[in-house]
């Protein structure tokens, strides 16, 4: 009897170890993450005490993260300016004799610093309460470096060259045209959560900065041809777009006579310039040990750096870490370690992950991961790769690529060119990427880009984006590669920890995606091939009866380490909540619940899909959008 339960036990391990990995095909990712399927490595970081203290620091400023996209803007705009070349767009003038103040090289290219206009979160006790309200106008007016609002008031009045990129005469028309008190009354709404009792809380209402933000992307996409418009009423020449309808004109322009007095081979982004999720804490004196597979791997030259953005709002922010030299853990050098603090069940990166890999497609991977920094526990965390140069040398065997691209704002199109950012800070030749975007707004349908675009793979990547209710990866949270071996351009999201009804709930359908000039033209509803790609993922992998058991699996699986995330110390603290003035935190019921077919109270306006029921719900209602043959069973579940 004895023997016979020790054969039962050996094969319900057995059976465990089978089904936690038989989600995704072995071969799929690298190493690290099929490795640690079944173990939760330990990360043993070591900082000099100092830097700790300032890495602490840095996570605890109270609203930074509303001063980061303050500062984010500022860096976006002054870019926008860099990109530049005066001798060409505004020809005819001298600007040393018209703005001798404007920093210029010997081309025509401004070279503004825009840290010097950068707000300083660690002294804001300095700062004029006032002057933050009145933000962006004063942030450029008041500047003792540069009035930047003078500059853009003597561009508006100057004749500009029609080939000349929207976003830039938007951002004329939009400072150009400012006073101090359009600027505030404006900003009075954006503000009106101000809380004078906190110095250090400049900004209550983060959807406010959101809104903001995202008005002025707006007015950088659009000039207005509106007559009674008041800067058309100043007597201002006009300020066209590149095309009065680029689509169009893209027909009839060949890519080489269109920019044949185009400097190409010019920095889109300099040296100095600091990738989002690395601003506020960085190090290169870190070092690691990594405990998996019963072995420790040390590492001596490792960059340590606090997650920027959204992330520093939370009470356990992320990180990313660098293993520089020739040295590897199993297969990848660039990791970032995420708490996903703004979801309750520390699951949907690692799912969304999982699918794309079963899926077979080119994507990251996710798995798990606790943190000890300085001996100190910091909790468990979601471990992911990052699309760097290492990891296109991985995967594509191309050592220092200059040909991968981070989408920070923007389509797949010409007129978005400014919102990329090249991974490798030393490529400086911006054609390639320039013909691909101009080819990608040419084109008029899936057929026009099938060449050199990876078709198959961006199906995919919207596809899983409409299943999981992913509306995040139109305008960011993408990179574009193009791949030498077959001269393709291929498209890569990243950042699921908002899919899976986060945000959005199940029913949100492809009509949300539909703006995105690109989708439009590539994707249709009734695109037989777009129907395809649906009717393969959903009998592949999103469908309840192979969700349904992997979430099981996985939620056992890391359901020990939850359990630590939810106990605190002697002095109240739990694991590497080091942001002192957050108050976010899920309980474990709340994570229990949040997996399952459950409606989740969270305290929001829109509410929070636990895993389960969100993936039933989207499951009936594109089997039925679809017209696909699906499970009666799952169909007829009621929840």
């Amino acid at each position: 009897m004895k023997l016979l339960s020790l054969v039962f036990i050996f094969l319900c391990c057995v059976y465990y170890v089978r089904s936690e990995t038989s989600f995704i095909p072995q071969g799929q990712r690298a190493e690290i993450f099929e490795l640690t399927d079944n173990e939760v490595p330990v990360f043993r970081i070591t900082l000099p005490n100092d830097e700790y203290n300032s890495l602490k620091l840095k996570a605890s400023a109270k609203d930074s993260n509303n001063f980061t996209k303050i500062n984010d803007f500022i860096k976006e705009v002054i870019e926008m300016i860099n990109v530049q070349n005066f001798n060409e767009i505004f020809p005819g003038y001298d600007f040393k004799e018209i703005l001798p103040e404007l920093p210029m090289n010997e081309y025509g290219y401004p070279n503004i610093d825009y840290e010097k206009f950068y707000i300083d979160i660690n002294n804001l006790h300095y700062i004029d309460l006032a002057f933050i309200k009145r933000s962006f106008y004063n942030i450029f007016k008041n500047n003792s470096y540069l009035d930047l609002i003078n500059v853009f008031h003597t561009l508006y009045y100057l004749n500009i060259s029609s080939d000349v990129d929207v976003k830039f005469t938007g951002l004329i028309q939009e400072f150009g045209t400012a006073d101090e008190n359009s600027f505030y009354n404006y900003n009075n709404s954006l503000y009106s959560d101000f809380n004078y009792d906190y110095p250090n809380s400049i900004i209550s209402n983060n959807d406010s900065l959101f809104d903001f933000e995202r008005y002025f992307l707006r007015s950088f996409n659009k000039v207005s041809a509106d007559p009674n418009n008041n800067a058309n009423n100043k007597g201002k020449a006009n300020l066209p777009p590149i095309f009065d309808n680029p689509y169009e004109e893209f027909q009839s322009n060949d890519f080489n006579e269109l920019f044949k007095d185009y400097n190409f081979d010019k920095s889109v982004n300099d040296d100095s310039t600091v990738n989002e999720e690395e601003t506020g804490f960085k190090t290169k004196n870190a070092t690691l040990i990594v405990e998996i597979n019963n072995e420790k791997k040390t590492f001596d030259e490792v960059t340590f750096s606090l997650a920027g953005g959204f992330s520093r709002t939370f009470a356990k922010p992320g990180y990313n870490l660098k293993i520089r030299g020739e040295n590897e853990l199993y297969g990848r050098r660039q990791f970032k370690l995420r708490g996903d603090a703004s979801e309750p069940t520390y699951m949907r990166t690692k799912l969304v992950s999982d699918i794309r890999n079963r899926l077979g497609m080119t994507s990251l991977s996710a798995n798990y991961a606790t943190l000890y920094i300085n001996d100190e526990y910091l909790g468990l965390f979601i471990l992911t790769d990052i699309y760097k140069e290492s990891w296109i040398e991985y995967v594509y065997g191309e050592k220092d690529t200059q040909l991968l691209y981070k989408c920070n704002n923007g389509s797949l199109d010409y007129n978005s060119r400014s919102g990329f950012e090249n991974e490798n800070k030393e490529a400086t030749n911006v054609q390639e990427l320039y013909e691909f975007l101009a080819e990608m707004t040419k084109a008029k349908s899936a057929s026009d880009v099938e060449s050199f675009f990876e078709l198959d793979q961006y199906y995919k990547e919207i596809a899983v984006d409409v299943l999981v209710s992913s509306w995040d990866h139109v305008f960011h949270n993408y990179y574009i590669y193009k791949n030498y071996n077959n001269n393709k351009w291929i498209y890569l999201s990243h950042d699921y920890d908002l899919d899976f009804g986060r945000e959005k709930g199940p029913s949100m359908g492809f009509d949300v995606l539909y703006f995105s000039p690109t989708i439009e033209k590539l994707i249709s509803k009734d695109d037989p091939r777009f129907r395809e790609t649906i009717k393969e993922i959903v009998s592949n992998a999103f469908n309840p009866e192979t969700l349904f058991p992997h979430i099981d699996e996985v939620k056992s699986f890391i359901r020990p380490y939850v359990e630590l995330e939810k106990i605190p110390d002697e002095n109240g603290q739990y694991p590497g909540r080091i942001n002192k003035f957050a108050t976010d935190f899920y309980t474990l019921k709340q994570w229990d619940d949040s997996t399952e077919f459950l409606k989740i109270d969270n305290g929001e306006v829109n509410e929070l899909y636990s895993l389960k029921r969100f993936i039933l719900l989207k499951y009936q209602i594109i089997c039925q959008e679809y017209e696909l043959e699906c499970d009666p069973y799952y169909l007829e579940t009621v929840i």
